[in-house]
C-alpha cells in the first residue's frame, strides 16, 4: 500500500462532475492506498477567502469557501440562467448539444478550462449524464429545462456528499511551522505561500521516510517546477494523469 500526500486539485476532481480529472481522482480513492491532507490543503479546498489567511481561518470542511465555493457558485447561478434559456428555445432549436454547449458555457467551464480537456473530458461525461436523463425522449423545452435542472442539482449534491467521502477517507497529517519552516528557504521559487507550506510539509515528512509523493491535478505551477522541488527537497510531484491514466467507464 502506497502513500500519497494530495493537493486540492485531487479534492476538486472527485468533488464535481464537470471536472477534468473527476475519473482519476475516482480511481485513486478507490484504491487501498492511505492518503494524506494537511490543514493547508484542507483550506484551500473549502475556507479560503480573500479576506483571510490560513493563519487567520478557521479550518473546517463544512464552509463552502476556497476552491470549493468557486467551483459550486457558477453551478447556482447556472441552474437559473439555463432554465431561462430552454424556455427561449422552440423546440426545433433543441438537440444534446445545444444542451451540452450551454451548460458549458452557463457553468463557466468554457471560460475557465482548457478546451482540450473539455472536449476530451468534460463534454463526453456531461452529454453522457444528459443522454441518459433525456432516455430516448423528443428533446423538448419541458424535457430540456427538465434534465438541465437535474443536472445542476446532481452537481451540487454530490458535491458535497464527495467532501463527505473525502473527509472520512483521508487523513490529516499536520506539520508544526517549526517543523516546515526549514524547507521554506529552498522552495524559494514556489509560486504562492499555501503551496509553499504544502511542499515544505510533505518534505518534512519525506525526510522521516513517511512518504515521498504529492499528487497533483495541476500540469502547471506545482508540476512544471517538478525538477526543481525534487533537487531542493527531494519529494516527488506526481500527475494525477500520469499516475492514474486509462480510467474504466466513466461514473456519473
Amino acid at each position: 500500500m502506497a502513500r500519497y500526500f494530495l493537493d486540492n486539485g485531487l479534492l476538486i476532481g472527485l468533488t464535481f462532475l464537470h471536472d477534468a480529472w473527476r475519473d482519476e481522482a475516482e480511481r485513486l480513492f478507490d484504491t487501498e492506498n492511505a492518503l494524506f491532507v494537511n490543514e493547508a490543503v484542507i483550506y484551500d479546498y473549502c475556507n479560503r477567502t480573500r479576506e483571510n489567511s490560513l493563519e487567520e481561518a478557521d479550518v473546517d470542511w463544512d464552509t463552502e469557501e476556497g476552491v470549493f465555493g468557486k467551483k459550486l457558485s457558477p453551478i447556482r447561478a447556472a441552474q437559473f440562467n439555463l432554465d431561462l434559456k430552454m424556455e427561449s428555445l422552440t423546440d426545433e432549436e433543441l438537440d444534446l448539444e445545444t444542451l451540452v454547449d450551454s451548460f458549458l458555457e452557463e457553468s463557466q467551464v468554457k471560460k475557465k478550462t482548457d478546451e482540450d480537456l473539455i472536449e476530451e473530458y468534460i463534454r463526453p461525461r456531461i452529454r453522457g449524464f444528459l443522454e441518459e436523463e433525456i432516455d430516448g425522449r423528443p428533446i423538448t423545452t419541458e424535457v430540456a429545462a427538465e434534465v438541465m435542472e437535474t443536472l445542476c442539482d446532481t452537481i451540487q449534491t454530490q458535491a458535497r456528499e464527495k467532501r463527505e467521502v473525502i473527509r472520512t477517507r483521508v487523513r490529516d497529517k499536520d506539520v508544526k511551522e517549526e517543523q516546515w519552516q526549514q524547507y521554506t528557504d529552498p522552495l524559494g521559487f514556489v509560486d504562492g505561500y499555501v503551496d509553499t507550506v504544502i511542499l515544505s510539509s510533505v518534505a518534512w515528512l519525506s525526510d522521516r521516510n513517511f512518504l515521498q509523493r504529492i499528487v497533483t491535478s495541476d500540469a502547471s505551477d506545482m508540476y512544471n517546477d517538478r525538477d526543481r522541488i525534487r533537487a531542493s527537497v527531494g519529494i516527488n510531484v506526481v500527475f494525477i494523469k500520469d499516475e492514474f491514466a486509462n480510467p474504466s467507464e466513466t461514473a456519473y
